[in-house]
């Protein structure tokens, strides 16, 4: 007999929390209650207008240090590495041939809105309590993928109030 969910094969969330293998080696999943892959990948996007590209490991490990004001004891250079690594294993960011740069896939960008977004909204609020600052849309540079961000976000925000309701 058949499964009771129909819709099992689309639980993408279900799908990246569990591990993946890589030769002999096992890759954890990607959950929400990561924080600091979710910080990577928001990170990740606000560069992926373009400067994504031109970051090494090195660039991107300092800008995440700058950006959530971290000591290198507190995230290492190694650590950075697995993560990407462990986004690039899953099918969200794929390294440009030829390079040692990254870029989103198209399943990657889609998937890391949702993301962080549900982590952001909904998870967040949830497990943390009800307090949060958001950014200031006028402030935010003016690209495709910050349009789609904050569209989603405004729907996140439709729903959310639709649930209250």
């Amino acid at each position: 007999m058949g499964s009771t969910s129909v819709h099992g094969q689309f639980d993408v969330l279900a799908r990246l929390a569990k591990p993946v293998i890589q030769g002999k080696t096992k890759v954890a999943g990607i959950r929400l209650e990561n924080t600091r892959l979710m910080r990577l990948l928001e990170l990740l996007m606000q560069g992926a207008g373009g400067h994504l590209r031109k970051w090494t490991a090195t660039r991107l490990h300092e800008a995440f240090l700058d950006a959530y004001n971290l000591k290198p004891k507190d995230y290492t250079l190694t650590r950075l590495r697995y993560d990407v690594r462990k986004l690039r294993l899953h099918g969200l960011i794929e390294r440009l041939p030829k390079s040692h740069a990254y870029r989103f896939t198209e399943k990657g960008t889609k998937l890391s809105i949702l993301l962080v977004q549900l982590r952001k909204r909904i998870y967040g609020p949830l497990g943390f309590g009800l307090f949060r600052t958001r950014p200031n849309p006028q402030l935010i540079p003016d690209s495709r993928f910050e349009k789609a961000y904050l569209k989603i976000e405004k729907a996140m925000d439709d729903a959310i109030a639709l649930m209250a309701a």
